[in-house]
Formats: C-alpha cells, sequence, structure tokens
C-alpha cells in the first residue's frame, strides 16, 4: 500500500511512490503523513532501479500563509552567556526549504529551516551558511508539527529546550524566544526581489499550461 505519482492514476507505472504503508494504516489517510513511516522512493531510469530520496518531501499546501518579516532572538539562559552575538535582529533573506531564511541585522549570520530528511527531523537553526549543515543553535525536532513560520517554535520551547553549541557540546536553553518586530518590512530589497521572482515563475508556469 502505496502513495504514487504518476500520468495515470488508473496504472500502476510511476515515477515516485511512498514507504510501504500497509502496516501502518493510521498514516496512509492523508499523504503528508506518509513520511511519518519513511522516505519517498524515485525511480531511476538510467540504473532501472529505485532510489530512496530523503530530502523528498509532500507538505499541506496553505495559500493564504504569510510570515513575519523581521524577527528577534532572545534568551537570558545558555545561549546569552555563550553566544551573545547570535541575539538581535534577523530579516527576510531568501527562501529555503520552503520556509523563510533570515539574515542578522549586523553580522553573517543566518537562521533557517533545516530538513534532515523524511522521518529524521527538522529544526530552526542558527548558522553561517544556509546552505550548509554546520549550525550553532538548534530548536527542538519540529517534524510533524506545525513549523511554516519560525515564530511557530515558540509553541514547542515550553516542553523541549533550543540547543547551543559550546566547545563541542550542546548546551540546553529554555529561555530562547523568536519575537516578530515587524511583519511586513516594505523596506526590504531583498524580499521585493524574491516576491518578483516568485511571482515571475507563477506567471511563466500558467502560461506554460496555458499553451500547451
Amino acid at each position: 500500500m502505496n502513495w504514487m505519482i504518476s500520468s495515470n492514476f488508473m496504472q500502476s507505472r510511476r515515477s515516485l511512490e511512498s514507504i510501504n504503508l500497509e502496516w501502518h494504516p493510521e498514516h496512509s489517510v492523508c499523504v503528508e503523513d506518509m513520511h511519518r513511516v519513511g522516505p519517498m522512493k524515485s525511480w531511476n531510469t538510467g540504473d532501472r532501479a529505485w532510489q530512496t530520496d530523503w530530502k523528498l518531501r509532500v507538505e499541506c499546501y496553505n495559500k493564504t500563509l504569510d510570515c513575519c518579516d523581521k524577527v528577534e532572538l532572545k534568551s537570558n539562559g545558555a545561549l546569552f552567556k555563550v553566544r551573545p552575538l547570535l541575539l538581535g535582529t534577523y530579516s527576510f533573506y531568501t527562501g529555503y526549504n520552503a520556509r523563510s531564511v533570515y539574515k542578522h541585522d549586523a553580522s553573517q549570520m543566518y537562521f533557517w529551516f533545516m530538513d534532515w530528511g523524511s522521518n529524521q527531523g527538522e529544526n530552526w537553526v542558527v548558522g553561517y551558511n544556509h546552505t550548509m549543515k554546520e549550525t550553532m543553535l538548534s530548536s527542538p525536532n519540529m517534524e510533524n508539527v506545525e513549523n511554516n513560520c519560525i515564530t511557530e517554535v515558540n509553541q514547542y520551547t515550553k516542553y523541549y529546550p533550543f540547543l547551543v553549541k559550546s566547545d563541542g557540546s550542546w548546551l540546553e536553553d529554555r529561555t530562547v524566544e523568536v519575537v516578530c518586530v515587524k511583519f511586513r518590512d516594505r523596506g526590504n530589497e531583498r524580499q521585493k526581489q524574491f516576491r518578483k521572482f516568485l511571482f515571475n515563475t507563477i506567471k511563466l508556469s500558467f502560461l506554460k499550461k496555458k499553451q500547451g
């Protein structure tokens, strides 16, 4: 029993499929729940074999979703004592993993959403490069919970702490908070460019479908 993607749902020929959900019926009703069991697989035409794709993820689409443009990272615990330079305001920078990436207003630090792979965990993290895995601050695991906007992390830090990297070890900090300080930052030029890019991409896709 699998979720599949193909050009014809009446045929078994497909290019993508979920892990076998036969023994997990509770996660087979909604397509986004299949990741609670394991990753999807894609058909490699060249090798004529199925390959596991840990980064492929299906999520519930929310057309009206809108997140904060400028946030502030606060703490009076381990983060404040060990890595105080990470504190402060972060502004929208770009998009990554279908989430906003924020850049520190006074340094080269980035705050982004890290997807480790299906059923492997998801975290909001801070580091020097949002395309790398090296991080200095990590939220609790946000997989299978509301995680589209960065401020949603505050709902879960009441029960699970942020982790702060210090000399090779990780320290717990239950005082970390991400606060929205400007929901719509109309002065952010990078955001204007990003929105324009998205609009043009969607428009081009629509025209191609219309012509086809």
